[in-house]
């Protein structure tokens, strides 16, 4: 398996196109603002296809505590992925890893990563009022001024045609593709999932997503 997360999953077909590929996880999209938005009750549908080896991702957005536990519980996640404005004692009051995602744009201040302790950081593009799925690359080279032992996920705009540069990014553990692979918002397209995963050759000792 690649240290591959495919997020965005919102329907079974979706679910069983990224499901031919060699993937480590899936992101579930719980913040209802989002176009890729799943409801509880669909995702725990979908999730009883998942194998056991493909870790299920959360992705919630200055939600409620109590209601992300809740949901954890109630769907059997794996990780939860805040792409919001969520603090370290926010993140203290969760009980399964955390991805915590930040927006990067040229002015980001890297030190900030500093104050979290978390599962891993996820890095995507800033974009004002929008939390994620822009379909947008950062300057990736920004990730060279990262010191942190804490694994990294790129993400934000991975599609066919950057991936090959994208897993050459120092300081990269992982990567999260979304909108680069789709027809429209929500729905996955196999055309671009193909090209983008007959292009992946990834080396690496060990995959972020297995390591709970």
């Amino acid at each position: 398996m690649n240290p591959i997360k495919v997020c965005g999953i919102a329907n079974l077909e979706n679910l069983k196109l990224v499901l031919k590929y060699p993937i480590s996880a899936i992101g579930f999209i719980f913040f209802e603002k989002s176009p890729r938005y799943i409801s509880p009750d669909e995702a725990k549908k979908l999730i009883e296809f998942i194998p056991k080896n493909i870790k299920k991702v959360g992705v919630f957005v200055n939600e409620k505590v109590e209601i992300v536990q809740n949901l954890s519980e109630k769907l059997n996640l794996d990780f939860i992925q805040l792409h919001g404005n969520e603090n370290q004692n926010y993140i203290n009051q969760i009980n399964i890893p955390i991805i915590k995602a930040f927006r990067i744009n040229p002015s980001f201040n890297f030190e900030i990563l500093k104050e979290y302790h978390v599962h891993s950081f996820l890095l995507d593009t800033f974009q004002p009022g929008i939390f994620g799925g822009t379909g947008e690359s950062f300057n990736w080279h920004l990730l060279n001024k990262i010191e942190s032992t804490t694994p990294i996920i790129l993400s934000g705009g991975l599609n066919p045609n950057n991936i090959e540069e994208a897993i050459k990014i120092k300081n990269v553990n992982a990567w999260d593709i979304n909108s680069g692979v789709e027809k429209c918002p929500g729905e996955k397209d196999e055309t671009k999932l193909s090209k983008l995963f007959s292009k992946l050759k990834i080396k690496t000792e060990i995959n972020i997503f297995n390591e709970i």
